[in-house]
C-alpha cells in the first residue's frame, strides 16, 4: 500500500511538470509572435502620435502671429518631448526649441517636401546627433499659401527605449503565466 502511494505521488508529480512544461511551451509559443505584434503596433502608434502632434501644431501656428512661434514650438517640445523646429519658405529659420547651435542649416529633404505641401514622415541618420531620427514635417499653410514648414524629430532609440519597455513587460506577464501555471 505504501508503494502505490509513492507510485501514484511520482505520477503525479511528473504530470504536473509534464503540464507545466506544456504551459510555458505555449506561452513562449505565443510570446513571439506577439512581441512583434506588439512591436510594430508600439512604432506605428509612436509614429501616428508624432504625425498628429506635427499637424496639430501646423495648424496652431498657422492660426497665431510669427512672434508667438517661438513659444508655441517650446510648449509643444515640451509636452512631447520632440525637438520642434519651424522653418520659413526661404528655408531661414524661424523657431527652433533647442535653442542650441546644433543644426541650424535647415534645407533637410523632409523640410522641403513639406514646403511642397507634404507630410513627410521617415527615420534617418543624424550627422549631428550621431544615431538615427525620426522625424515628422508638415507645411505650415496661411491664405491657401506654405508659409513655413514644422518638423518634429525625435531620436530613433525613444522609440526603440518604449518598445523594449513593452516588451519587458511581455515578458514580465509570460513569466508571471508560466509560474502561476
Amino acid at each position: 500500500r505504501w508503494s502505490n502511494s509513492r507510485q501514484r505521488d511520482g505520477v503525479t508529480r511528473r504530470l504536473v511538470l509534464a503540464m507545466a512544461l506544456l504551459v510555458a511551451v505555449v506561452a513562449a509559443a505565443l510570446a513571439v509572435p506577439m512581441a512583434t505584434v506588439v512591436s510594430n503596433d508600439q512604432r506605428a502608434a509612436f509614429v501616428s502620435n508624432l504625425q498628429v502632434d506635427t499637424l496639430s501644431t501646423a495648424v496652431a501656428l498657422a492660426a497665431q502671429p510669427r512672434a508667438q512661434w517661438q513659444a508655441t514650438a517650446q510648449e509643444v517640445a515640451a509636452r512631447t518631448g520632440a525637438r520642434v523646429v519651424v522653418v520659413g519658405d526661404d528655408l531661414s529659420l524661424i523657431a527652433d526649441s533647442d535653442n542650441s547651435s546644433l543644426d541650424r542649416a535647415f534645407d533637410r529633404p523632409e523640410v522641403q517636401q513639406a514646403l511642397t505641401g507634404s507630410l513627410t514622415s521617415d527615420v534617418r541618420a543624424s550627422v549631428t546627433l550621431g544615431e538615427a531620427l525620426r522625424y515628422v514635417a508638415a507645411p505650415v499653410v496661411e491664405a491657401e499659401q506654405v508659409v513655413a514648414a514644422v518638423r518634429l524629430s525625435l531620436p530613433e532609440s525613444s522609440v526603440n527605449e518604449q518598445v523594449r519597455r513593452t516588451q519587458a513587460w511581455l515578458i514580465v506577464f509570460v513569466l508571471a503565466v508560466v509560474v502561476a501555471a
